[in-house]
């Protein structure tokens, strides 16, 4: 009786210490939380879509898609190849608001952060994984990238910060193209991809001290020598919201979306020389996403003027984006397949498992709904904070560095 006493009360506990107090976040926070609540949606796109579509309509999509992109600058990219690049994006934007709703004891209350991410990421990756371990995934890649670009924030002025990020832009170019470890011909003299990672010096780096589990062979898109074209979206992640969102003016508001629309061109004229890969973070991948997220962040931070359920799914984050994980790992497929025979005749198979994920997407909102109405707010920044007794100055405006 005693155990189920203390884990009712640490059950209560936990509900209580992440509720929202009842003063309302800043319209700023609104935009930024509706953001992140962007990249959980695409996550959840391609882990319920992923095995609800017949492998016929697959194929035709594909081929029908293929004779439009193959041998353009768009051939092999994913819409779900921006969601990490949002999450990152975002990470740089709360580093901001962390910085200014804690002025004492930062670096240690980022390392903490740094050190949960990672303990919480090796525990799902490790859980997911038969076989083997896995040392990294993105979890990972937010915590380091989180880390680097903190200690960039407490070292430099933002004219050092934006130079920066430039100069890691075309050192990483040359990382990749022009150093290579295997020539650009397979055993069978055809022609590889120049920038694949089948010859990249980051990816062999990687592969000689990177234990454990890796997505593709003897490389990782999650290595730790990645984390360098992944900075300076961090980096203009927290510059944006340095000038746009801390002191909101539609002036700045247009400017910057200028700037993200004239990034993105840029990005995209530069891709005929620098092609992009979803294999690989090139120049002009990381130039044309970070120019699009500048454009989404003044739109919801605009357009959020209210609390809405996109932002509450951003606000729990962290927690939607491992229970999504966890989905996916648990091959969601078939068992939306065997739901589909069970609730829909044969004849109604392909409507049946699109109306599977429709439901499962419906639950991702009513879950949200409940949050919201709940006032419950799931983050490693606060969970933290309640364990090392910095209860006394939680304020409803911060922003969790994790996601």
């Amino acid at each position: 009786m005693h155990l189920i006493q203390c884990f009712a009360n640490l059950t209560s506990e936990i509900v209580r210490m992440n509720k929202l107090e009842e003063s309302v976040l800043p319209h700023r926070q609104h935009g930024l939380d509706s953001l992140r609540g962007l990249g959980v949606m695409l996550v959840a796109l391609y882990v319920f879509a992923s095995g609800t579509v017949s492998l016929d309509i697959q194929s035709t999509i594909h081929v029908e898609l293929k004779s439009h992109l193959e041998g353009s600058i768009w051939d092999g990219l994913h819409l779900f190849d921006l969601a990490m690049p949002l999450f990152l994006f975002c990470t740089g934007a709360s580093l901001v608001f962390f910085i200014q709703n804690n002025p004492a004891n930062q670096t240690i209350g980022i390392a903490f952060r740094c050190l949960a991410l990672i303990a919480i990421g090796m525990l799902w990756e490790n859980l997911l994984w038969e076989g083997g371990l896995r040392w990294t995934g993105p979890l990972h890649h937010i915590a380091l990238a989180t880390l680097l670009v903190f200690g960039c924030l407490r070292l430099l002025p933002p004219i050092g910060q934006l130079g920066l990020g430039l100069f890691i832009l075309i050192n990483y170019f040359y990382l990749i193209s022009s150093y290579q470890v295997a020539p650009y011909t397979d055993t069978n003299l055809k022609p590889i991809y120049p920038y694949g990672f089948q010859n990249n010096l980051l990816a062999y780096i990687d592969s000689l001290y990177l234990p454990g589990n890796k997505l593709f062979g003897n490389w990782d898109t999650y290595g730790l020598t990645s984390i360098i074209a992944s900075l300076p979206v961090v980096l203009v992640g927290s510059l944006s919201v340095t000038w746009c969102l801390t002191k909101s003016s539609h002036k700045r508001y247009l400017l910057t979306f200028a700037a993200g629309a004239g990034i993105a061109t840029g990005g995209f004229l530069i891709s005929s020389e620098i092609p992009i890969n979803h294999y690989l973070w090139t120049p002009s991948f990381a130039l044309i996403s970070i120019g699009v997220l500048l454009c989404l962040l003044v739109a919801f931070s605009i357009l959020a003027t209210h609390e809405t359920l996109l932002a509450t799914i951003g606000r729990n984050s962290l927690l939607f984006v491992l229970l999504l994980g966890i989905c996916h790992a648990g091959n969601l497929s078939l068992i939306n397949i065997k739901l589909a025979l069970i609730l829909f005749p044969e004849a109604m198979q392909q409507s049946g498992l699109i109306a599977v994920a429709l439901l499962e997407v419906g639950l991702l909102f009513g879950n949200a709904w409940l949050l919201r109405r709940q006032q419950w707010y799931f983050t490693v920044n606060r969970l933290l904070r309640r364990l090392r007794g910095w209860s006394s100055t939680s304020t409803p405006t911060e922003a969790s560095p994790s996601l």
